[in-house]
C-alpha cells in the first residue's frame, strides 16, 4: 500500500461497520513498524481487498483486513493473510494478534483455517452496534502452505 492506494483503501474499508478516515490510513503507511499489503485484480487494477497492521518486538497485530464485496469468496482474504503470515515468519515474529466481531463467522472460519486460534473476549467492545469482539491469535508463525 502506497499513498496513491490510500484514498481506494479508505473507500472500500467504508463499507465495514468500525471504518477508519482516510487521513488514519495515510497515517498508518508511515508509522514505525507498520505493515500493509493491497490486493489488485490483474486485468484491471481494481482493488480487491487489503490488510494491515503493526509488528513491535515479535508480536504482531492485525488491525485491518478487508475484501471488496465483489471479490468475496475467492480466496483473496486467505491470500492476504499468507502474505502477511509469510512476511511475519521473515521477520521473525513469533505470534499475531487480531479481534473481530463475534458475530462475523466468515471472518472466523478464515483466521480458524489459518491456525489463528480464540484467547479472549472483550465485552462490548464494539460499537454501532454493540457487540464483543474475539481477539485471536496465531501462535508460533510459520509459513502457511
Amino acid at each position: 500500500m502506497t499513498d496513491d492506494d490510500v484514498t481506494e483503501v479508505a473507500h472500500l474499508d467504508r463499507q465495514n461497520l468500525s471504518s477508519w478516515a482516510t487521513l488514519h490510513f495515510s497515517q498508518h503507511i508511515k508509522a514505525a513498524h507498520s505493515f500493509h499489503f493491497i490486493a489488485r485484480q490483474t486485468q484491471t487494477h481494481a482493488l480487491c481487498g487489503f490488510i494491515c497492521g503493526q509488528l513491535l518486538g515479535g508480536e504482531a497485530e492485525i488491525h485491518k483486513i478487508a475484501v471488496a464485496e465483489k471479490y468475496h469468496r475467492q480466496a483473496i482474504g486467505t491470500a492476504l493473510l499468507h502474505k502477511t503470515i509469510t512476511f511475519l515468519k521473515n521477520q521473525s515474529a513469533h505470534s499475531c494478534f487480531l479481534e473481530l466481531r463475534r458475530s462475523n463467522l466468515p471472518a472466523r472460519r478464515l483466521y480458524a483455517a489459518c491456525k489463528f486460534q480464540p484467547v479472549a473476549v472483550r465485552k462490548k467492545y464494539y460499537s454501532s452496534p454493540v457487540e464483543d469482539a474475539i481477539v485471536m491469535k496465531l501462535h508460533n508463525i510459520s509459513p502457511l502452505p
